[in-house]
């Protein structure tokens, strides 16, 4: 006997939606897993390899199938900027140099002689790479690249290495010439140079100034004046060899000479070279 108490239920064809059912996952193929799952994995796996993480994500955002061929091309890491190069010029280093090495050396002597002898193992390379980039032939003359050393050195504020290759470069090029490298240390006109040492001087000031300084732009001037590619090949050497030699010797904190003792040094170093005399 039925219950007359019963609830009596609605028809389903009186039924009405009250809201829209509640959407699909989006999935990757016909039968593969949801979006969020393959996601989920895909972070799991990034430590594995980020790469394939990066195509998987293009895939996801794209809404395209696993199978359907995408062109994809990660990001460039942008190069770092250079910061306009900054001289420091010698004559307002030599007050604040330490009145004594920071370390204690084997001799008593000025500049780099005193940390060759206390690693004359290093010395010998040191002084061979001297030798090799400022001494033996090459297209530039020695007293040019030695004015590249010297430009160097005055650049990076390092008074020792300055006026010892300014010394050596005026023992090469004679009284006459050396009146434009007088100028450019004095000044930092390089007006007095041919256009194409002029080329080469700027394009190692840039060097100097920051790693990644060195343009076309720089390049295309210096081939232009006529240097060649050995020219430019040395100016970046010699460039970047100076570098490290003001730094070993202004980061040891060595003394500087007295004044009266760079010219003989120059005329030295263009007779007997760096392997006997550094």
């Amino acid at each position: 006997m039925a219950d007359d108490n019963r609830p009596t239920l609605p028809s389903m064809a009186n039924l009405t939606p009250t809201s829209k059912p509640a959407p699909r996952p989006r999935r990757l193929s016909l039968f593969g897993p949801p979006v969020a799952v393959v996601e989920a994995f895909a972070k799991e796996m990034a430590i594995i390899n980020q790469a394939p993480l990066l195509a998987l994500k293009a895939v996801i955002d794209r809404g395209l199938e696993l199978d359907e061929p995408i062109d994809f091309q990660p990001a460039a890491p942008a190069a770092p900027a250079c910061t306009p190069p900054v001289t420091i010029a010698p004559s307002t280093r030599s007050p604040t140099l330490p009145p004594m090495p920071h370390i204690a050396l084997p001799i008593d002597v000025p500049g780099i002689r005193g940390p060759l002898a206390f690693r004359p193992d290093a010395a010998k390379h040191l002084l061979g790479l001297a030798e090799t980039i400022l001494r033996q032939p090459a297209s530039l003359e020695p007293g040019e690249r030695e004015t590249i050393a010297a430009w160097t050195s005055y650049l990076n504020g390092c008074a020792f290495c300055m006026k010892s290759h300014a010394a050596a470069a005026r023992a090469w090029l004679g009284a006459e010439r050396s009146t434009a490298l007088d100028h450019l240390l004095a000044t930092e006109d390089a007006s007095g140079f041919t256009p194409k040492m002029q080329a080469l001087l700027a394009l190692s000031r840039a060097l100097q100034g920051c790693v990644l300084g060195v343009t076309p732009e720089h390049v295309e001037r210096a081939r232009a004046a006529g240097a060649g590619d050995q020219d430019i090949h040395d100016t970046v050497l010699i460039t970047a060899a100076f570098c490290m030699y003001n730094r070993y010797v202004e980061g040891l904190g060595t003394r500087q000479a007295a004044d009266h003792e760079y010219e003989p040094t120059g005329r030295r170093l263009r007779d007997q070279g760096y392997v006997a005399n550094p």
